[in-house]
This record gives C-alpha cells, sequence and structure tokens, in this order.
C-alpha cells in the first residue's frame, strides 16, 4: 500500500504495484479530428 498526496500519487507513484495500477486503467485514444468544429462562415 502506498500513502501519498493524490497529485504525487499520480505524478510519481513510488511502488511498482502502484504504477501497474496506474497503468491498468483503460484511457480513451482522443481522435484530434473528432473534436474539430467544420468552419462555417458568420451570418
Amino acid at each position: 500500500v502506498e500513502a501519498s498526496a493524490t497529485d504525487a500519487l499520480f505524478e510519481n507513484p513510488k511502488e511498482a504495484y502502484t504504477r501497474d495500477l496506474l497503468a491498468a486503467i483503460p484511457l480513451p485514444e482522443i481522435d484530434a479530428d473528432w473534436l474539430r468544429l467544420p468552419a462555417r462562415a458568420p451570418a
């Protein structure tokens, strides 16, 4: 078990078990093209 401030834990985990747990969190892949809005001329 690792005890530290939340920010420190996520930024620099000390224990291998904690690093493995954080690595197992599924993160969405962001498609940059999906985030772009089509250009529109002002009305």
